[in-house]
């Protein structure tokens, strides 16, 4: 099981230096790593990156098993941008509106 990079036990890596690209080729490395097809399971916020991953890995996994994952970005209605500067974007998604960092922990 391993952590996101810059999480847990993973290598240093400061926060706002962690984006889902990092996140993703990271755990791409990972899989092209193995001997074997693998079964990735994903849990909550790593659900996104686990559907991402077989658009570009499918060969390197045999089965997905999602548990209560995020969903992923490409089945999701575009949340409209009100703002957005160098460092974060503030989107407006049905009832709920964030301002979200582009970088780091979130």
């Amino acid at each position: 099981m391993p952590d996101w990079p810059g999480i847990g036990r993973s290598t240093s890596l400061p926060p706002d230096e962690v984006t889902g690209e990092v996140v993703c080729a990271a755990l791409g490395a990972l899989l092209e790593a193995q001997d074997e097809p693998v079964a990735l399971v994903v849990h909550s916020m790593s659900g996104p990156f686990g559907f991402r991953l077989p658009a570009t890995l499918g060969d390197r996994i045999a089965a997905l098993v999602a548990l209560s994952p995020g969903l992923p970005g490409d089945i999701q209605p575009e949340p409209a941008v009100l703002d957005e500067t160098d460092d974060e974007v503030e989107i407006q998604g049905l009832a709920l509106r964030w301002r979200l960092p582009k970088r780091g922990l979130w």
